[in-house]
């Protein structure tokens, strides 16, 4: 089996290079859903600097992401994960397009220099 079937089960070794990187703000508390596969979810809504051109680089062009973060990671942080806070997220794309995390980490991302939180 070959492409995206074979990925689908686990049989595609290129699965392992779906990682994505995402640092932000929580623009909204997160809200408590249910993912795909039945299973409780919570949404983080992300927002983060982006610009797109050249020509908006004089003023703050600003994007936002929902992430869909599985219960089991969301409760380790609790009462972190409040609108405002800074977040750093790791996850995957999702077939739908969207992106599941695998980790969520408050404040701001770790120093890649140091493997300290910049702080």
């Amino acid at each position: 089996m070959e492409g995206a079937a074979g990925a689908v089960q686990g049989q595609d070794p290129r699965l392992k290079l779906n990682r994505l990187f995402l640092s932000g703000v929580l623009a909204a508390d997160p809200q408590g859903d249910v993912g795909r596969d039945g299973k409780p979810v919570t949404l983080l809504l992300v927002a983060f600097p982006a610009p797109d051109s050249a020509d908006t680089q004089g003023r703050l062009e600003t994007a936002s992401c929902e992430i869909e973060v599985p219960e089991c990671v969301a409760d380790r942080h609790g009462e972190q994960l409040r609108a405002g806070n800074a977040v750093f997220i790791t996850g995957q794309l999702s077939g739908g397009g969207g992106v599941i995390a695998t980790e969520v980490h408050s404040g701001p991302p770790p120093d890649r220099q140091t493997g300290r939180d910049g702080r």
